[in-house]
């Protein structure tokens, strides 16, 4: 996808441009511009419109040639991993959620901590 298509379809879905943006559910670390070798060739979707809006993918392309934007998502396991005591705000309209996502935040964190104590045990600083 283009910029200009990326663009343009969140101007349409969101044109005051005030909703969050996510990859998946993860919320964006970083937009950058990179040659298309940087970290793994670019890879691009041949598609055919005219088969819109059912399934229209033909095949892939990949390519270093060239340029493309990197849109970085940031896991909350990375969150936790450089700051295990940051803040989390649980602001759901609903209360099913809650339980939910606490656990998986606890997981996180137990998980974390544990590999914190087996670095320190084999001698390895932890920040």
């Amino acid at each position: 996808m283009k910029t200009k298509e990326l663009i343009a379809l969140l101007k349409k879905l969101d044109p005051e441009g005030n909703i969050e943006v996510t990859v998946g559910n993860t919320p964006i670390y970083t937009v950058d511009k990179e040659p298309a070798y940087y970290d793994g060739c670019r890879w691009e979707l041949i598609q055919d419109s005219s088969k819109d809006p059912y399934y229209n993918i033909e095949g892939i392309k990949v390519t270093d040639k060239g340029c493309k934007i990197s849109i970085s998502p940031m896991e909350l396991y990375d969150v936790l991993t450089h700051n295990i005591n940051c803040q989390i705000i649980m602001d759901f309209e609903n209360e099913w959620p809650y339980d939910h996502y606490k656990v998986s935040i606890d997981n996180i964190i137990k998980e974390i901590e544990g590999f914190k104590k087996v670095k320190r045990e084999v001698g390895i600083d932890v920040i």
